[in-house]
């Protein structure tokens, strides 16, 4: 019963995060050279929020463009649901490298 529930409170707070970010939250910009701006809007929004690590991978993956979906159905799922990982992936892959060295 102890792990029905606890799946229970995960999806529930997952769904209460998702809800929180409708509306908040801009679809992923096809434009490479604003990726950088719109990473960094959705990490103050994860913040503001205190959405958990865990989770943040998992709620940013409807507002990616299809292109990066792609990209990130494509990877291991251990790195794919960490939100840093899949950060670093999709600028490395978007040919976004002039962030690499510093920024990410």
């Amino acid at each position: 019963m102890d792990r029905d529930q606890a799946s229970k409170s995960i999806v529930s707070r997952t769904k209460a995060y998702a809800d929180a970010l409708k509306g908040t939250i801009a679809r992923m910009p096809a434009d490479v050279i604003h990726l950088l701006t719109y990473f960094k809007d959705v990490e103050r929004l994860f913040a503001s929020l205190e959405i958990p690590a865990a989770l943040q991978a998992q709620l940013l993956r409807p507002y990616l463009n299809d292109k990066a979906k792609l990209l990130v159905a494509r990877m291991d799922p251990a790195k794919a649901s960490d939100y840093k990982e899949v950060k670093k992936m999709l600028l490395v892959s978007l040919n976004f490298t002039s962030c690499i060295s510093g920024e990410v």
